[in-house]
C-alpha cells in the first residue's frame, strides 16, 4: 500500500470491524458473547421460566390412574400456562389428556361388551335369551346356571327356566341399617332368605327336596355400592332345574 494513498472501496481499513486473528466471528442475529440467548424472555413473568408445569404433571398423574375428569381439566390449564409463561411440561399435559380418551375408550368397550352379553327380556321380565347379568341385578324368577358355593362373584349366567340351571330367584331384598361385618351381612340374609323362601313356596309340592341359597355383600366396599341380597333355590340332590318351581 501507497503512503498516504486511501484503499480502495469497499475493504475495511485496519483496525475495521473484523474480530482480530485466532478469535470466531460472532453470527449474526446472535447476542453478544457473554449473554445468555433468550433470559429473560420477552412477555413471560420473571422467575417463570423453564419450570415445570405443576397442572402438566398431575394431569398426567390423574391419567394414569383413570381421574380422567380431572386429568383433562388439569391437561387444559397447563397448556394455557405453559404457552404464556414459557414453562415446561406440555408433553406432560398432552400424555394426561390421551390418557383419558384411552380410558374412556375402554369404558365404552366394557360397557359395549356387558350390553351384548345381558340377557335378553320379554315385556313381563322374563328372559328370554341367556346372558350373563350381575347378581345384584337379578330379578325374581330368574333361573341362575353355573352356581358355585363359597365363591364370591359378580355376575352370573341366566337362562330361560326351560333350559337346565342351577338355580331360582325366589326373593329379592337389600339389607338394612349400615355395615357391621360379613358375618352379620351372611346371618341377616340367611334369616331373611328362609323366611322369604318359606312364605313364596309354603304350597310348594317340592319345598322339601329344596335347598337354599343367597347371593349378598361380602364386605363392607360391596356393601356401599349395592346391599341387595338375591335369594335363590337348587335341588338338594345337586341335579339341574328344567322349569319354574311350582307354586
Amino acid at each position: 500500500m501507497y503512503p498516504n494513498q486511501q484503499p480502495p472501496q469497499g475493504y475495511p481499513q485496519q483496525g475495521g470491524p473484523y474480530p482480530p486473528a485466532g478469535q470466531p466471528q460472532q453470527p449474526w442475529g446472535q447476542p453478544a458473547y457473554g449473554q445468555a440467548p433468550g433470559y429473560p424472555a420477552p412477555g413471560y413473568p420473571p422467575g417463570q421460566q423453564g419450570k415445570m408445569n405443576g397442572f402438566a404433571v398431575a394431569s398426567f398423574i390423574f391419567g394414569l390412574i383413570g381421574g380422567c375428569g380431572l386429568s383433562l381439566i388439569f391437561g387444559l390449564v397447563a397448556l394455557g400456562q405453559i404457552r404464556s409463561r414459557g414453562q415446561r411440561g406440555r408433553g406432560l399435559a398432552i400424555a394426561g389428556m390421551l390418557l383419558t380418551l384411552v380410558w374412556v375408550a375402554v369404558g365404552a368397550i366394557g360397557v359395549f361388551y356387558i350390553r351384548a352379553h345381558e340377557p335378553s327380556r320379554d315385556a313381563s321380565g322374563s328372559v328370554t335369551t341367556g346372558g350373563t347379568q350381575q347378581v345384584t341385578d337379578l330379578h325374581v324368577g330368574d333361573c341362575v346356571d353355573g352356581i358355585q358355593e363359597a365363591v364370591r362373584v359378580t355376575d352370573v349366567k341366566v337362562l330361560p327356566c326351560t333350559e337346565p340351571h342351577d338355580g331360582e330367584v325366589i326373593s329379592t331384598f337389600n339389607l338394612p341399617g349400615t355395615w357391621v361385618s360379613s358375618t352379620d351381612a351372611e346371618t341377616q340374609a340367611d334369616t331373611k332368605c328362609t323366611d322369604n323362601i318359606e312364605k313364596a313356596l309354603a304350597n310348594s309340592p317340592a319345598l322339601d327336596d329344596l335347598r337354599i341359597f343367597y347371593y349378598y355383600p361380602a364386605n363392607k366396599k360391596q356393601f356401599d355400592l349395592d346391599s341387595s341380597v338375591s335369594c335363590l333355590v337348587k335341588n338338594d340332590n345337586g341335579s339341574k332345574l328344567t322349569a319354574k318351581v311350582p307354586r
